[in-house]
């Protein structure tokens, strides 16, 4: 289900209504009033990468993720940290990456002034023409002895947004500033540079969301949380050395 949207809550009610054996939400967030509904009326609810209370659910360990992320990256020698995404009250999975962030900076002591955070609404609907134009504004607003020595993003297109606008304004990734995106997408993988990112099977997790929905609406399983695993993947817009990332893997 999308998260604020009338639509949704208007087709939810119509399930309900025609008495839907139960209903699964993947991600969102600002939903939990189309929830309540559901499990007033009875109707057994399970979640996709999200948690929420004691609602059986599965998600990608995000927060771990980053947290492991920004750690590998200060050991690889990294220093200043930028981070760049949409609110973190948009979505529960966004507010999960952005505290393994914080949570990253802090386990490795990073200096206050040695990190930023760019958190834009727009990026929630325009996520490449928003990085671009945030990258340059931010960049240009700081001396470049302040600017990060790399970025983290919410997302793949976001961090292509960044790139784009990077080699618009003669800087170079990752010998200037590197970027990390996350989710893998395709297009990742062929970008010039191509992205270091964060990799989360999907197909992993609408498996596991109908095991565990079958599980539920036999009665099963009310209160089931199933954490899943992600990989960084390490290409050439941001270097980190394998014995690194074994460290934070195995």
């Amino acid at each position: 289900a999308s998260f604020n949207n009338d639509n949704v809550r208007e087709g939810v009610h119509a399930l309900i209504e025609r008495r839907v054996d139960g209903l699964i939400f993947i991600g969102g967030g600002n939903d939990d009033d189309i929830i309540k509904d559901c499990l007033d009326a009875n109707v057994p609810v399970v979640l996709g990468d999200r948690h929420h209370g004691e609602l059986p659910s599965v998600e990608f360990d995000n927060e771990q993720s980053v947290k492991n992320l920004v750690c590998a990256l200060y050991d690889a020698g990294y220093r200043r940290f930028a981070y760049a995404g949409e609110p973190v009250t948009v979505q529960d999975n966004l507010e999960a990456r952005y505290r393994g962030y914080l949570e990253g900076l802090k386990l490795c002591q990073v200096n206050e002034k040695d990190s930023t955070a760019i958190l834009d609404n727009t990026l929630h609907h325009l996520k490449v023409q928003t990085s671009y134009t945030l990258l340059e504004k931010f960049l240009h607003s700081i001396p470049r002895e302040e600017w990060p020595q790399v970025v983290l993003t919410s997302n793949d297109m976001i961090a292509h947004g960044f790139m784009s606008a990077a080699r618009r304004m003669g800087i170079s990734v990752p010998e200037d500033i590197a970027v990390v995106g996350f989710d893998d997408i395709t297009v990742s993988e062929y970008f010039n540079p191509s992205l270091t990112t964060v990799s989360q099977d999907e197909k992993l997790l609408g498996r596991s969301c109908y095991q565990l929905f079958k599980s539920v609406i036999k009665g099963k399983k009310r209160t089931a949380h199933e954490v899943l695993p992600q990989k960084i993947v390490i290409r050439e817009s941001a270097y980190i050395p394998e014995e690194v990332i074994r460290n934070y893997t195995e």
